[in-house]
Parts: structure tokens; C-alpha cells; sequence
């Protein structure tokens, strides 16, 4: 397991000439950046990639809410699992402002995630593993047994946010897509897409600070 303080903007620690060289610097690399993840959403890139980027740039994916953070964190109690395994989280992320920890649940961006029946939108079966999956997850992380051994290794939950990133936005309308969504209101799912807007709309505010 690996954990990780949320960074600084580079050059506060260097005392720059002015208040807005920090905000100016992290704009311009931010823009690569948000290039660069496009590039991965749109080809089809492994997991393993996603889930690397994800961990280095998290305070611009993610929101700067979240100070701490593990991927690869194995939940070995093959005891409370569903299937008699061990398992891993992606990525596993202290919320500050709720005091809780959330889990993301990455799969591929190129999944397609609906189709239609009767005239009528529905998640493929490959969204429904991966919710089964998270579920599993919430039902291991849920026992006393497990709760004690993560407190002793500093990672104190309660009642953690489980989220599933995959896929895009299908074509389809907002109407019948937030339909989709309420009828899983156990589970967060999150598309590449949203991600990409969510961190364009910070980049925004970054660059409202700059003169």
C-alpha cells in the first residue's frame, strides 16, 4: 500500500516575486495534463495506467478534499468475501471534510455501458459485474473484524463512498441517464467524462486567479 499527502503547488516553498507564479505554473502544466488523460480515455488504455495517472494527479481529478491516499490495498478476508478470495481496492482516499475514506473502483474507459430494450436503456452486464463487485467490497469492509485491522494500520472508516469509474456518457438523453443512476443509489458511477469535466472546471478556477 502506498500513501501520499496532498502536494503544494510547486514554488510556494521557494519564495517567488509573486503571489500568482505558483497559479500561473500550475496552469500550464495542468493543461498538459488534461491533454495527456484525454489521450488515455480515448484509447482504450489498461487500468493498471488509468489507476497510475489518477493516484499522481488526484487533487485535479479528484478535488483537493481528499489528503491521503493508498492504491493497491488488498482486503484479505477471504472469510467475509463472496467468492472465498482475497481482493484490492484501486484506490482508497481519506475525505477531510467528512472525516470518512471512499473508494474508486476503476475499469475501462472504452466500456460501453448501455443498451436498450423494449425501447427502454439499461446497463450492460459488464456494469452490473462491476457494481456486483463493489458490493462485495462494501459487505468485507463492513465487518468488525475488518474495521479493527484497518484502524491499527491508521485508516479509520465509517461509512465509506463507493464509486465506479468506467465508461463514457452513452448517447443517450440526460433524462433516461439519471433514471439509470437513481435506480443505484448505493454506488457512485462515474464516467471518464466527468472526471475530464470536473478537472477543466478547476483548471477554470485556477486560471481566475491570474490577472
Amino acid at each position: 500500500s502506498r500513501f501520499v499527502a496532498q502536494r503544494e503547488f510547486d514554488g510556494i516553498v521557494t519564495s517567488p516575486e509573486n503571489i500568482f507564479h505558483p497559479v500561473i505554473k500550475k496552469v500550464i502544466d495542468t493543461d498538459d495534463k488534461l491533454v495527456e488523460f484525454n489521450q488515455l480515455i480515448n484509447n482504450d488504455t489498461r487500468e493498471s495506467v488509468l489507476e497510475e495517472f489518477l493516484y499522481t494527479y488526484h487533487d485535479l481529478f479528484f478535488g483537493d478534499k481528499y489528503d491521503t491516499l493508498s492504491t493497491q490495498v488488498w482486503l484479505d478476508f477471504p472469510e467475509f468475501d463472496i467468492g472465498n478470495k482475497d481482493r484490492r481496492l484501486d484506490i482508497f482516499m481519506r475525505n477531510s471534510i467528512s472525516k470518512d475514506w471512499d473508494i474508486y473502483e476503476l475499469k475501462r474507459s472504452s466500456v460501453k455501458l448501455t443498451k436498450t430494450k423494449s425501447d427502454a436503456p439499461m446497463f450492460v452486464s459488464a456494469v452490473h459485474d462491476a457494481m456486483t463487485q463493489l458490493r462485495n467490497y462494501k459487505r468485507i469492509l463492513s465487518q468488525d473484524k475488518v474495521k479493527r485491522k484497518f484502524e491499527a494500520k491508521g485508516i479509520k472508516y465509517y461509512n465509506p463512498q463507493f464509486n465506479l469509474v468506467i465508461g463514457k456518457k452513452p448517447n443517450i438523453s440526460d433524462e433516461k441517464w439519471n433514471w439509470l443512476l437513481s435506480h443505484h443509489s448505493d454506488l457512485n458511477i462515474i464516467t471518464y467524462d466527468n472526471l475530464l469535466e470536473s478537472a477543466k472546471k478547476r483548471l477554470d478556477t485556477l486560471k481566475s486567479l491570474i490577472p
